[in-house]
């Protein structure tokens, strides 16, 4: 992906891999919705960055997670 115009950083490479992922869904039989849907993604990898024309070398260890609950 290209970086908006005018930035000055921009993703030259990356190798990111999923390293672990889990998540849970809990659906109410009787009325058919989605109570609660959590989810968890670990991934991580080498990732160079160019900043003003300069190369940066580093690595990503990223998790992120999320949580929706149905309000009643």
């Amino acid at each position: 992906q290209d970086p908006p115009p005018g930035s000055p950083t921009k993703i030259v490479s990356a190798d990111l891999k999923g390293a672990d992922s889990s998540g849970e869904i809990l659906v109410d039989i009787d009325s058919g919705t989605i109570v609660s849907d959590v989810n968890k993604v670990h991934m991580k990898g080498p990732l160079t960055l160019e900043v003003n024309g300069v190369p940066l070398k580093g690595s990503v260890d990223l998790t992120m997670q999320m949580k929706a609950t149905l309000k009643q």
